[in-house]
């Protein structure tokens, strides 16, 4: 991960609405963005991490859109690098734990 870190970007954050007029809530990126993709089909789930504190890897997803264009739905404090996850989404889901922090 550590040697990955370098490819990490800062994604652009998209202020959206879902179609009860709700908005997507701190704290619930996988949850916000399930249902935005569900909503448009045209846009995908891409899992990765935000890198945080030196090498802190923080669980994160983000919306692709059809155009390849991608952004952030769900509020964050702080601009924070994005690390697309290497593996298939599944693992990410089901293998992968919410924080990895990597010491020197």
């Amino acid at each position: 991960m550590k040697r990955l870190a370098v490819n990490a970007a800062t994604i652009p954050f998209r202020q959206v609405v879902f179609k009860d007029r709700t908005s997507p809530v701190s704290n619930f990126c996988h949850e916000n963005v399930r249902r935005y993709v569900a909503e448009n089909p045209e846009c995908s789930r891409v899992c990765g991490w935000l890198l945080s504190c030196g090498f802190i890897f923080d669980k994160h997803s983000i919306v692709e859109s059809g155009d390849g264009s991608r952004f952030d739905i769900t509020p964050l404090r702080f601009e924070t690098p994005f690390l697309e996850h290497p593996g298939a989404e599944g693992d990410f889901d089901t293998e992968c734990c919410s924080q990895i922090i990597i010491s020197n």
